[in-house]
């Protein structure tokens, strides 16, 4: 994997200007993160190694999205068509799942980078949409895959409208994703990152601003709103203006 380090927003720029349109990108606050969807990662597996309820990590998913359909359904203005939509929904609610969040608007993953000002460097992940299996019509079900899919969720709710969202769908989900592994048809995966100093994180989230990507298009309704207000008014010294 190619990795780049910037410490500016025209870097930045510079760099995802030469991207082509296959291009998807994901923005993580913590560089050291790896790539590896949220039901895969360290704090999962570790329950399965000493045992429980359940024996397979499988087992646990397929209960908790059975679960949240009992749950969500009262909480939904939308009904889903069918379990990938359900996925979709459960994913971007923070369900644990073998799916991971991606975007085709390199601003989009630049603001989940930067928005937790922590003294951490973030980066973004960048990879080609045209290695991975978009082919779902005889795949029903997330937990049916055999190789990393794309899943593209329709415009189910406001965020993944807003976030240009979009998933990979790992069939080894505790094995995170790396440019070594090869698809079935043994297709090289293509993935490079971009480390963002900790530095000019305000920076990026200024800039972020004035193209109009912040907490209130991000997360569309009051939540966002009154975050965003907070943060323009005590970052940007407006209070009063």
């Amino acid at each position: 994997m190619r990795i780049k380090r910037i410490t500016s927003f025209k870097q930045f720029h510079n760099l995802v200007e030469k991207y082509s349109d296959d291009m998807r990108f994901r923005g993580v606050s913590d560089s050291s993160f790896d790539l590896a969807p949220k039901i895969g990662r360290k704090y999962f597996v570790d329950n399965f190694n000493h045992g429980g309820r359940f024996k397979q990590l499988i087992e646990y998913e397929e209960f908790l999205i059975n679960e949240f359909k009992k749950y969500a359904p009262q909480h939904l203005s939308y009904a889903p068509k069918d379990e990938w939509e359900w996925w979709a929904i459960a994913q971007h609610h923070g369900l644990a799942t073998r799916l991971l969040d991606w975007t085709d608007n390199p601003l989009v993953a630049a603001y989940f980078a930067v928005e937790d000002l922590s003294e951490k460097e973030c980066a973004i992940y960048i990879t080609d949409i045209t290695k991975f299996n978009s082919n779902l019509s005889d795949v029903d079900s997330p937990l049916e895959v055999d190789e990393i899919y794309i899943y593209y969720p329709p415009h189910i709710n406001q965020r993944i409208v807003a976030q240009k969202g979009m998933f990979t769908v790992h069939y080894q989900p505790y094995d995170a994703f790396s440019d070594k592994k090869a698809s079935v048809s043994g297709t090289k995966y293509f993935l490079e990152k971009i480390i963002i100093h900790k530095e000019c994180k305000e920076e990026f989230k200024r800039v972020l601003n004035l193209y109009g990507v912040n907490d209130s298009t991000i997360y569309p309704g009051l939540d966002g709103i009154a975050s965003y207000l907070e943060w323009k008014t005590l970052t940007c010294n407006n209070i009063g203006e």
